[in-house]
């Protein structure tokens, strides 16, 4: 679909600094639009006005004709253009860059009017009557020869300003049409059945709880009704009989049952709408069903205009009580979307969770995708409990018209995730740079294309450097920080070779070390915490420690430290000449049993040592330690007191966890290979390596 767009020129890339997050919403046609969750953006933006037309005007243009062709605008929005200055904030990002609108995208609370005023341009010039109201456009005539000359003149203007049908969604010299919740004919205006079907096919009551449940529905509007109470006598008189009396229906209750049901859809109670007036819309949800009734304020109180409801689906039936309350709001509103776009209007419901789902983040997926729905509506979430819904809720477990066609809501939205992965992809594209150097790859000449495309690789939608036939992720500059940041300060704050040595494996950038060493002079924590100490180190002496892992082993003991929450105090390290290889274990003290435990452990994976250099500390001198050497053949050397230094192996890692306890065990410049490079052959994962490889393998 970005292709599709970028080709039509509808969509653009984009620098902007704004982003809005991306989903696919399927049509009722089956073809997919691509939604943009426009919610932020929407709250800071000043709504356009635009006066709507009343709908008693609308339709009384229609009266006296025979022939009726409906037209419907192809992505109407998608032909409305967006000023430059505007279109940065539409930008949104995908898994292959960042783009942003040239025309308007679904979602912008504004589209609407924008799109209605340019209907009105394009009827204005009509010299044949053209009656529109919103996106829904209907051109009447007496007899087919004039309806056709209508539409030619229609399409003349479509044709001259460049906007385009949707040719499956048009209908042609119709001899009815429905408009506005109406049947037009040649015949005049019938009522339409889309606006009372919930009323009109409400079922029968077969117990006491369903006439429980149409009386609430019914006394909402109660004072509408004439001698109300003379008509429901015979129902009410049912719910005072006792519950294990028989249920008995006669025809003095039918006949009330169905004068209560047929003031419902006629005057006085039901209103005919009026743009000007106020508006509520009240829904509630069942197992059952779903309903909503559209009501508008009169000088005696608010009057329906039009009741929807629906069964649930097996899917929607299992939906927990929260998600379907929002199922019957968005449903509710497409339902009456004629007469509330453009408008601000309030939500009425019993479920006191919706009035701040709107706003929060994160949501349920389910809701996540309804709400998106919405928001070309302005409208606010009132609660209301439930005792004063009853009218509604009778509708939601009673609903007459059958299940969407097109499974649930959810089944309409195809959801588009972002994860770190591809925010590193995005970053690299936004680079002017390495955005210049993709598109050399992919096929745009330059004079420096054969050597761009010698040294890079575009695979999996990133950039690489060849390195000594290794590909390296391409840092872009926005990231160069970040980078360096996680390989020097999370991983113990070690100096500018070491940090670089590690970096080398995955990423590459120009002037790296220049780059690397700034960074690490500035770094306040080393600055503070380290000093220049002893001399470069020399060659390793091999007639003195044997070349063989864990023949030899130094150990001693670093504290007291502050007290962990698990009782430790010090820190017992081990490490082997050789490789270097450190392990370092949490202890609560110094005493040898715990000395013990470590090297039980740590020869378990390695073997037993030959020989161990320990100072003449109390762990190290005690009868149970030295009775653990000689069971295991194993001889101890103790230093001299107060000479360190002949314990430098341990010694040196001893300075080093002092100046930072997270640090790593990394590659050493003596031997110029990692301990894990010589103990186990193979590189062992880390977790920036790991998330870099996981999202496209090489």
């Amino acid at each position: 679909m970005t292709d599709e767009l970028l080709k039509a020129g509808i969509i653009r890339p984009s620098e902007s600094e704004y982003s809005s997050p991306v989903i696919l919403v399927a049509k009722s046609d089956g073809t997919d639009r691509l939604c943009i969750d426009y919610r932020a953006l929407n709250a800071i933006t000043v709504k356009e006005p635009f006066p709507v037309p009343s709908v008693e005007e609308q339709v009384a243009q229609l009266a006296g004709n025979s022939f009726f062709t409906t037209l419907d605008f192809i992505s109407g929005y998608y032909q409305i253009p967006i000023a430059e200055s505007s279109k940065k904030y539409t930008a949104f990002a995908t898994h292959i860059g960042q783009y942003e609108f040239n025309v308007a995208p679904f979602g912008l609370t504004n589209a609407p009017f924008k799109f209605q005023r340019e209907i009105r341009k394009i009827t204005s010039r009509m010299k044949r009557r053209v009656v529109s109201y919103v996106d829904e456009i209907i051109i009447p005539s007496k007899n087919i020869k004039e309806g056709l000359e209508a539409l030619d003149e229609f399409l003349g203007i479509l044709a001259e300003i460049g906007m385009t049908l949707n040719i499956k969604k048009c209908t042609f010299l119709a001899t009815e049409v429905s408009f506005l919740g109406h049947r037009i004919t040649k015949e005049g205006l019938l009522p339409g059945e889309v606006k009372t079907d919930a009323i009109q096919k409400f079922p029968t009551p077969s117990n006491r709880t369903e006439v429980r449940r149409f009386l609430g529905l019914t006394s909402f509007f109660r004072r509408f009704v004439q001698g109300y109470a003379q008509i429901a006598l015979p129902l009410t008189r049912l719910l005072k009989t006792k519950d294990a009396e028989p249920f008995t229906w006669t025809f003095l209750e039918q006949e009330a049952f169905d004068t209560l049901r047929r003031a419902l859809y006629h005057p006085p109670v039901l209103e005919i709408y009026d743009v000007k007036r106020q508006h509520e819309v009240h829904t509630d949800a069942s197992s059952n069903g779903i309903a909503g009734v559209l009501l508008q304020e009169s000088d005696n109180g608010l009057k329906p205009v039009m009741y929807f409801s629906r069964k649930c689906s097996e899917t929607e039936a299992k939906y927990h009580s929260h998600e379907l309350e929002v199922l019957a709001i968005v449903d509710s509103l497409e339902r009456f979307r004629m007469f509330l776009i453009g408008k601000r209007f309030r939500v009425i419901t019993d479920c006191a969770a919706i009035t701040s789902t709107k706003n929060k983040t994160p949501l349920h997926p389910h809701i996540a995708r309804w709400w998106l729905r919405l928001q070309e509506f302005d409208c606010e979430y009132i609660h209301r409990s439930a005792d004063r819904m009853r009218h509604v809720d009778a509708l939601s477990r009673a609903p007459v018209e059958p299940p969407n066609p097109t499974k649930t809501v959810v089944d309409l939205v195809l959801k588009v995730e972002l994860d770190e992965h591809d925010f590193l992809t995005t970053i690299q594209l936004q680079d002017m740079k390495l955005a210049n150097i993709v598109k050399v790859l992919q096929g745009m000449s330059s004079e420096q294309a054969t050597q761009i495309r010698r040294e890079y690789v575009y695979k999996n939608n990133r950039l690489y450097r060849k390195v000594d036939d290794q590909l390296r992720f391409v840092v872009p500059t926005a990231m160069r920080w970040r980078v360096v940041r996680t390989y020097h300060d999370d991983m113990g704050h070690f100096a500018a070779e070491k940090t670089l040595d590690r970096l080398r494996k995955d990423f590459w950038f120009p002037k790296m070390r220049k780059y690397v060493k700034s960074y690490i002079s500035a770094c306040t924590e080393c600055v503070y915490n380290k000093t220049v100490t002893g001399k470069a180190e020399g060659q390793l002496y091999i007639d003195t420690v044997k070349p063989i892992p864990f023949m030899r082993l130094h150990l001693d003991h670093v504290g007291p430290l502050p007290k962990t929450s698990r009782g430790n105090q010090y820190i017992l390290g081990i490490t082997d000449p050789f490789t270097k290889f450190t392990v370092l274990k949490a202890v609560r003290s110094v005493n040898t049993q715990p000395v013990i435990r470590a090297l039980n452990e740590l020869t378990s994976y390695f073997g037993l040592p030959a020989i161990v250099v320990t100072d003449r500390g109390t762990a190290f001198t005690s009868h149970n330690f030295a009775e653990y050497c000689k069971l295991n053949g194993i001889q101890h050397i103790q230093t001299a007191v107060r000479t360190p230094r002949a314990n430098g192996s341990i010694e040196r890692i001893n300075q080093t966890v002092c100046k930072c306890l997270r640090a790593s065990c990394v590659s050493d410049a003596t031997t110029k290979y990692s301990p894990n490079d010589l103990i186990f052959d193979f590189r062992l994962r880390d977790v920036v390596h790991n998330r870099l490889r996981t999202s496209h393998p090489r």
